[in-house]
């Protein structure tokens, strides 16, 4: 599990605060009480001391508080299996799951679920709930890389880097290149695509420390905010760069991003959005905290988010992916 120090730390550490910086609505902790963080805290005490039922007992009262504590159920999950009591804990992992917590990077490295990773109804969450970000259609292809396929570890979270490709023409794009290189350059290959596009959400190392190295393999054009043309072309002379216009369009081969700025989290944000699929790529300009909702986020909700399908799925620079409607609804609570 994770603690606030460090992305994958050693046993019987705590989901606690980390998560409340990348979860939608009100998954870490809705209520910023004393008592809900000394009950959080005792909680993950009682598990890093085997005191198992204890800490169940401890989450559980987490979850009266608060029902939509997503890590209290995961952690719940966590203490059932290291007891071997593989029904309960495969039970409150999938409640886990269903409240939103769908980081694979961490349930892939998290050594409290050794007990029931084999187990063939855990193997069947994992693909129901697609926590391994890859899609096929007769349109598309899309796939997600996390910190444990890339690399790409950026101080306590790790970064997603997606590809999405048209299945028409086999061009490909890469949103963010974060990291894994070889690792994204394999997929690429297996699967016959041809990377000609680099989009960039926002210019923070930990969305673009691997972008001259796949300039360097493959001459993509880079897509970056207006803003920041100049800044990236400094990078190299060799490379390509086109400024993302807001309420633009990037083609794909035969798909169509439409592209959208969205300040908030830096000033050169930028979505990236498949408008016939439901794809949204947003870095890191949704990963915020409810409660601390800027007007920045709200004005671009108004703009543009109205048009997005309410069947949307939204892929998050840190988090991997969430269903759009679960965005809005907690942007639109805290109005």
């Amino acid at each position: 599990m994770r603690t606030v120090s460090s992305v994958f730390p050693a046993t019987f550490c705590v989901v606690i605060l980390s998560l409340v910086f990348t979860l939608p609505p009100r998954m870490g902790r809705a209520q910023e009480t004393p008592d809900l963080d000394e009950l959080f805290t005792r909680a993950g005490e009682l598990l890093q001391a085997k005191k198992y039922d204890e800490a169940i007992e401890a989450f559980k009262k987490v979850i009266e508080i608060d029902e939509t504590a997503v890590a209290a159920y995961y952690n719940i999950a966590c203490a059932f299996s290291l007891q071997k009591k593989t029904g309960d804990a495969l039970d409150w992992f999938e409640k886990s799951l269903e409240r939103g917590f769908l980081d694979y990077g961490h349930i892939k490295q998290d050594t409290d679920l050794d007990n029931i990773r084999t187990e063939p109804r855990f193997k069947e969450l994992i693909v129901k709930y697609n926590l391994e970000i890859e899609e096929k259609t007769e349109t598309y292809i899309l796939k997600g890389f996390d910190s444990s396929v890339t690399g790409a570890k950026t101080g306590e979270l790790a970064s997603y880097c997606y590809m999405v490709a048209c299945a028409a023409t086999k061009e490909a794009a890469i949103i963010d290149p974060s990291g894994g290189v070889d690792e994204i350059a394999g997929y690429l290959e297996k699967n016959g695509l041809a990377l000609k596009h680099i989009l960039i959400t926002h210019c923070h190392y930990d969305h673009v420390s691997a972008i001259k190295a796949w300039v360097a393999r493959t001459k993509a054009k880079i897509y970056v905010h207006a803003d920041m043309v100049a800044a990236m072309q400094e990078l190299g002379e060799d490379m390509t760069v086109v400024g993302v216009a807001d309420n633009g369009k990037i083609e794909v081969g035969k798909l169509s991003f439409k592209t959208f700025h969205s300040p908030g989290h830096s000033d050169d944000s930028v979505c990236f959005y498949l408008e016939n699929e439901g794809r949204l790529f947003s870095g890191d300009a949704l990963n915020f905290v409810p409660g601390r909702i800027s007007d920045g986020i709200r004005q671009y909700f108004q703009k543009y988010f109205s048009a997005i399908k309410e069947e949307a799925k939204v892929y998050l620079g840190h988090v991997g992916c969430r269903p759009f409607s679960a965005i809005k609804k907690m942007v639109e609570e805290e109005r």
